[in-house]
């Protein structure tokens, strides 16, 4: 009788563990599609912002260098690592057929420089301008991973224009590092256009965006920029020399960074909470209760 009590509990354990083991894989398995998949309306869904402590930043006025078109009037915002080199390349590719000749590479700038003459220092001529003002995001954990791995790796950093991967003499190590002290090294460290988060840089709080679109939503950019630039001329398909999302879309390293992110995801999601719940806005997230917009 006690033996078939003893076979009853362990059978009846046996079955409550692997229950429990199901359970646990589902959830690993869920998060695991989470981040290879597309990471975009997955992360929306459950990355809540409510619980986390909220960093804010100063405006940013050091680097930022909005793309201008003056024939057409456009004011283009789009931080570092969030697409900028590939609408700078497109304009200045129209600039060219413009011309006639190809425009050297500091024209845009000339660009830049002259909206300044004529309407005053960025953070002044902004809502002043008649222009039409155009804001381009990214995904922010597509960013991150992007900046790590165009900014900081070994075979990356030393081709950089400003390298970031030193701070006060010393190397950010590792991205664990970087990630457990993400509001700090923006603030405090590396301060520079590349990690800044992309809602304080493009001051979007402060400024009326009449267009605002998705990077990697190449049918609306073709949709926005062809009456301007070209339908026939502009590709927003192609990739920028440096552009590693392209190419390190579904590696292996890719995943792992993700799983970083998700690690540190406090102190990621505290440090670009407002980037987060700007992409988010539309894509889910409905958790969240305290809104940036």
């Amino acid at each position: 009788m006690k033996r078939k009590s003893k076979i009853k509990v362990d059978v009846a354990l046996n079955a409550a563990l692997i229950v429990t083991i199901v359970v646990v894989a589902a959830g690993v398995f869920r998060l695991v599609l989470t981040w290879k998949g597309s990471g975009v309306t997955d992360f929306c869904d459950y990355t809540s912002l409510d619980s986390v402590e909220k960093h804010t930043y100063p405006a940013y006025n050091k680097y930022q260098r909005p793309v201008i078109d003056h024939k057409n009037k456009l004011y283009i915002c789009v931080t570092p690592k969030a697409g900028i080199t590939k609408i700078q390349a497109e304009f200045k590719a129209y600039l060219s057929r413009e011309r006639g000749y190809k425009v050297p590479a500091n024209a845009q700038n000339k660009e830049q420089d002259k909206f300044v003459d004529l309407y005053g220092p960025i953070e002044h001529s902004f809502p002043a301008s008649n222009f039409t003002k155009i804001f381009i995001y990214r995904n922010p954990v597509d960013r991150f991973i992007s900046l790590w791995q165009d900014k900081f790796t070994d075979e990356r950093y030393s081709q950089s224009w400003v390298s970031m991967v030193f701070i006060n003499d010393f190397r950010v190590p590792s991205v664990d590092l970087l990630l457990k002290n993400l509001y700090y090294y923006i603030m405090h460290g590396l301060d520079d256009p590349h990690i800044w988060p992309q809602v304080d840089y493009c001051r979007v709080d402060n400024f009326h965006y009449d267009k605002e679109v998705d990077i990697d939503d190449h049918r609306a950019l073709t949709e926005l920029f062809a009456p301007y630039w070209g339908e026939k001329d502009i590709d927003f398909e192609v990739g920028t020399a440096h552009a590693t999302k392209t190419k390190a879309g579904h590696t292996q390293a890719h995943i792992q960074l993700r799983e970083k992110v998700e690690l540190w995801r406090d102190s990621f999601t505290g440090a670009y909470w407002r980037d987060i719940d700007y992409y988010c806005k539309d894509r889910g997230n409905k958790g969240n209760t305290d809104r940036a917009f």
